[in-house]
């Protein structure tokens, strides 16, 4: 028993599937600007991506960590590298306890998370084709 019909639209639906197989990548892509412009805002700020203010310290008062900019410019450039973002933090960054300036472990920053869930449906939306 065969099966016969109109088939084009399940061919389209398999094109557009396999369109969408870089979805993760691109909205990487698309989010890495606005990420590295929400990091600096914070770490101007004073603050964690997650809006906690820097402890003072003994000998300088209220956290600034911009002597020279170098730790600023590495904590808040996001690279996508495939579907991450990737940060190189200069070496001495790794020092700084809590870290104050990368988000904790696995949990995205609400502001970060809110970006990204904004930017798939435009990727999306811009893969199929404008529908």
């Amino acid at each position: 028993m065969g099966v016969s019909g109109d088939f084009a639209q399940l061919a389209a639906l398999q094109r557009n599937m396999r369109r969408l197989a870089g979805v993760d990548v691109r909205v990487a892509r698309e989010v890495a600007p606005k990420l590295s412009d929400l990091a600096r805002a914070s770490f101007d700020a004073g603050q964690s991506p997650y809006g906690e203010g820097w402890p003072a310290t003994k000998t300088q008062g209220a956290r600034r960590l911009n002597d020279t900019g170098a730790l600023r410019a590495s904590a808040t450039t996001l690279t996508p590298q495939g579907r991450k973002l990737v940060g190189e933090l200069v070496p001495y960054g790794r020092y700084q306890r809590p870290p104050l300036f990368l988000p904790k472990g696995s949990a995205i920053p609400p502001s970060w998370s809110a970006e990204i869930e904004a930017e798939v449906p435009r990727t999306v939306q811009a893969i199929m084709g404008g529908r």
